[in-house]
């Protein structure tokens, strides 16, 4: 039983993995379109409707089924989400026209690097305080243009068993500056194998065992949105933030948030 399910699981993610190149090199074409011939806020924002259309696909063939708890209409500006699994790029991705902010060390990521690179995101570099300035630029500058942004603000995958990481400041200096609100989100896998956070398997190992699975199922939770108090700054607007993310996400793990 174990040799069949083996066999068939590899020829799953033989199938997913093929189609997710042919996918991509399909959606690149009008990517790199906008991405090199429009370098203006025209492209940028074109560029956030075909990462979503790139991003539903790429859901479709990996078989990630959403469950949506709350109302995504209003959630466009600033988007913050914990951080469990590199498969939460699609995910929020297929959901939310947008603009990633990753970590600057996905860049060297083996494929993923170079494909979220195509759709010309907001990179940043904590240990560097003139990149730290120009992220918060870039930030506003994108909102000021109607173009959502989803941050991680933990800085890293965690295993989503336990608290949140706490968040980094960095990422809630544009809301405290111009007084804007973030919309924060919460992913949950119903599988806990589907986290990836720099322990155990390698990338490419933990790749082929979640998509040899036939389906990957999540729930994503949408909460209200959180302005900043006036005469805030950013490590206490991050705080309130985290305070209120993390709670709600021990009730989730509790199953007391429906």
């Amino acid at each position: 039983m174990k040799i069949i399910t083996l066999f068939f699981g590899t020829i799953l993610f033989i199938i997913r993995f093929t189609a997710f190149f042919v996918w991509y090199f399909i959606m690149m074409f009008k990517g790199a379109y906008y991405c090199y011939l429009h370098k203006n806020w025209y492209g940028q924002k074109q560029l956030s409707y075909t990462t979503r259309v790139w991003a539903r696909g790429e859901a479709w063939i990996f078989g990630i089924k959403v469950k949506i708890h709350g109302d995504i209409s209003r959630h466009s500006g600033l988007i913050v989400s914990n951080h469990v699994s590199y498969m939460d790029i699609m995910l929020l991705g297929s959901i939310f026209s947008l603009r990633f902010a990753p970590k600057d060390d996905i860049r060297s990521w083996p494929v993923l690097g170079w494909l979220i690179g195509l759709s010309r995101p907001v990179w940043i570099n904590r240990s560097s305080k003139q990149s730290s300035i120009k992220v918060l630029k870039e930030f506003e500058e994108t909102i000021n243009n109607r173009i959502s942004l989803i941050a991680f603000p933990e800085g890293t995958t965690s295993s989503g068993l336990t608290d949140l990481i706490p968040f980094k400041s960095t990422t809630f200096e544009t809301a405290v500056t111009s007084n804007l609100p973030v919309y924060p989100v919460l992913i949950k896998y119903q599988d806990d194998a589907i986290a990836w956070y720099g322990e155990g398997d390698p990338l490419l190992i933990h790749a082929w065992k979640i998509l040899s699975k036939w389906h990957i199922k999540a729930d994503l939770y949408v909460l209200p949105p959180v302005v900043p108090p006036i005469g805030t700054n950013r490590k206490d607007f991050s705080s309130m933030v985290y305070g209120i993310m993390n709670e709600n996400f021990k009730k989730i793990l509790k199953g007391e948030l429906k």
